[in-house]
């Protein structure tokens, strides 16, 4: 391997990775989340000459997976990926005023703007245009990948009528699909545009952090999901629903980067003890989203660590 071109493992790697990770995808929203891996090895490996090489390959791997899995829908989860790591590529090779922090925020409103129209092409298109069967093709598309995996899901929602539950959690799924594809997407981006940068210029996950701006996010939510409720619209009080789930995400993560912040010195056993206190006590998932909304506010992670100034 050593006298093959480092640029050639990229594609090799990468090509490893998509299918070997497509074997085990089980639904849309966990080949969404399993896909944050593939696109790294060619997003470390490329330069100016290879950029459009690179897009042709990352095309065409989708191209085959298509074919080899007979899963158009699951490949169509995958294009955000594509573009939001060719969006992060054009920035680091092409933009003279890049930074990390442009990058990231390119990729993620590439992603994001790219899963939406995605799930529209599902949903809207394959629907004819009909505005009324948005919501049925989700349904339709949920419940269709549930049936295929209800031995799997047996274990989760028990026995007796299946059937129902299956029309009961694709309903609310549905409702809520955008809000979960999102966030995870930005989660996926997040970490291949951290994983898949120089270690020169990867800003450590630790000194990750918000901004003021993100208030909105809050605002939005909140006010949309407390209209829904007031004047008894369903819609709406989803709408506010989903836009709090890709919110609570993002705080989650600048919360979980400032908690590992305060403990990286700790020693190895007081870590796996904070570990695993943080994964199995439900209080902890509400005390680090208050810990990503304040260090949004804050030039300094409030229980101990500093951000270095240099990255922001």
């Amino acid at each position: 391997m050593k006298f093959i071109s480092p640029y050639v493992k990229s594609v090799f790697w990468s090509c490893l990775i998509l299918f070997g990770l497509g074997t085990i995808s089980i639904a849309p929203i966990w080949l969404t989340f399993i896909g944050i891996f593939w696109p790294i090895p060619l997003l470390k490996g490329t330069d100016k000459s290879r950029f459009f090489f690179t897009v042709f390959a990352l095309i065409a791997m989708l191209i085959i997976r298509t074919f080899l899995f007979e899963d158009f829908q699951g490949t169509l989860l995958l294009i955000p990926y594509v573009v939001a790591t060719t969006g992060m590529l054009w920035c680091r090779l092409f933009s003279k005023k890049n930074t990390m922090g442009k990058e990231l925020v390119v990729g993620v409103i590439l992603g994001a703007a790219t899963l939406l129209a995605v799930l529209f092409y599902l949903t809207v298109i394959l629907g004819l245009f009909h505005p009324s069967y948005f919501l049925f093709q989700t349904q339709q598309l949920l419940r269709d990948t549930i049936t295929e995996q209800s031995e799997f899901l047996k274990m989760y929602l028990g026995e007796g009528n299946l059937i129902d539950k299956i029309e009961t959690f694709a309903f609310y799924m549905s409702k809520l699909l955008i809000g979960i594809l999102v966030a995870f997407e930005i989660v996926g981006i997040a970490f291949i545009w951290h994983l898949g940068t120089p270690k020169e210029k990867r800003i450590p996950f630790t000194k990750w952090k918000g901004n003021y701006i993100l208030i909105w996010g809050l605002i939005t939510g909140l006010l949309s999901l407390n209209f829904g409720l007031l004047f008894n619209n369903l819609e709406v009080t989803f709408i506010g629903i989903n836009i709090l789930i890709v919110y609570g995400v993002l705080l989650f993560i600048l919360g979980l980067a400032a908690f590992l912040d305060s403990i990286k010195n700790l020693s190895f056993w007081v870590l796996v003890l904070a570990g695993l206190l943080l994964f199995l006590a439900p209080q902890t998932l509400l005390l680090l989203l208050l810990l990503g909304f304040i260090n949004c506010f804050t030039k300094k992670n409030i229980i101990g660590g500093f951000n270095d100034e240099s990255h922001t």
